[in-house]
C-alpha cells in the first residue's frame, strides 16, 4: 500500500508551505494543494539542492577517477532530493488525502494506512525521493552495506548519533527510497524533545551528500513528537 500510494504524490510543488495545516483542522478536510505543500515545506519535510558528479556505473573509485572528470570537463548536475519523516503521522495524513483525493484508495484504505505504521512501527522512517522523471539509479544502486557507514541521525542535545539499520530502494514506480532507523532502546524512544534538533546525513554514490536539520519542537502533533 506504500508504494501505491507514493506513486501518484511526488510531483514538484512550488507552493510555500505556511500557517500550521495540520492543526487549523482535519486532515479528511485539506485540499490537494495544502497536502502537496505539506510534503515539501512542513517541519517534518525538506528538500535540498544536491550536486551530482555523474561518475559511470563501473568506474566508481577514488581521485583518479575524479581527476578523469575534470579532463573530461563534464558539468556536474545539481538534483534536488525530498526529505521526509515518512514515519511520522502528519507526513501519513498528507500522504492519504492525496490518495483519497486521486481516487487511488478509499477512505477506508486510506484510514488504515495513517493508523498501521510503516514497516510495522518499530523504525523511525526517513523517505528520500526525486522528482519525478529524474534519475532513480542513485537511490537504487545502493544498499544497507553502502550506506551504513555514511548515514546516520544525529541528535544536537545529548550528541548522540542513531545508525542505520536497514534501507529499502524505490521498487517499481515508487520514487521514494527508504532510510530505517531503530526507534527505541530497551524500551524507551531514541529521540526526545530534550534532543533539540535531529539531522540527517547521508553519502550516496556519486557523491551526493544529503544533509539537513529538523527542529524537534516544531514536529509535535496534538502535543506529541511525531517522527
Amino acid at each position: 500500500m506504500v508504494i501505491r500510494i507514493l506513486v501518484a504524490v511526488l510531483f514538484p510543488c512550488t507552493f510555500l508551505f505556511s500557517g500550521k495545516l495540520w492543526e487549523q483542522k482535519p486532515y479528511s478536510e485539506w485540499t490537494q494543494k495544502e497536502a502537496f505543500e505539506f510534503l515539501e515545506k512542513s517541519p517534518w519535510c525538506k528538500d535540498q539542492k544536491v550536486r551530482r558528479l555523474s561518475i559511470p556505473s563501473d568506474n566508481r573509485g577514488g581521485s583518479s577517477e575524479l581527476e578523469g572528470l575534470k579532463d573530461r570537463h563534464q558539468i556536474p548536475k545539481f538534483q534536488r532530493y525530498f526529505i521526509r519523516f515518512h514515519s511520522a503521522r502528519p507526513v501519513l495524513m498528507a500522504l492519504a488525502r492525496i490518495a483519497i483525493l486521486q481516487r487511488r484508495q478509499s477512505v477506508r484504505q486510506a484510514r488504515e494506512f495513517v493508523e498501521i505504521p510503516p514497516f510495522g512501527g518499530s523504525y523511525i522512517v526517513v523517505g528520500v525521493s526525486l522528482v519525478p522523471g529524474e534519475d532513480l539509479s542513485e537511490l537504487k544502486a545502493t544498499t544497507t552495506e553502502t550506506l551504513g557507514p555514511h548515514t546516520n541521525l544525529f541528535l544536537k542535545g545529548s550528541g548522540r548519533k542513531i545508525v542505520l539499520e536497514r534501507y529499502v530502494p524505490p521498487r517499481g514506480r515508487s520514487q521514494e527510497g527508504y532510510f530505517l532507523f531503530p526507534r527505541t532502546r530497551d524500551g524507551q524512544d531514541l529521540i526526545t524533545l530534550k534532543d533539540k534538533e535531529v539531522r540527517f546525513v547521508s553519502l550516496l554514490p556519486w557523491l551526493s551528500r544529503l544533509d539537513r536539520k529538523f527542529k524537534l519542537k516544531d514536529m509535535r502533533f496534538r502535543g506529541i513528537l511525531e517522527f
